[in-house]
């Protein structure tokens, strides 16, 4: 068994990364940048939605993500 001190402290460092690279985001709510040009969370959201909708069936976020790239 590992002995609670020691897993407090792996848990604690996890969770300090884990923060650490979500305030990495030099734009909240920006999916990416491309020339300039910015796509939001929001409108890969709303077109990996319709495109769930034409194609019948989920698609990948990151998928669509890279079309609008």
């Amino acid at each position: 068994m590992v002995p609670t001190a020691r897993l407090l402290k792996v848990i604690s460092a996890l969770l300090i990364a884990v923060l650490a690279l979500g305030a990495c985001s030099a734009r909240p709510g920006t999916a990416a940048v491309v020339d300039g040009r910015t796509i939001s969370e929001n409108d890969l959201s709303v077109a990996s939605s319709e495109l769930s909708e034409v194609l019948g069936q989920p698609v990948n976020s990151q998928a669509v993500l890279q079309i609008l790239i």
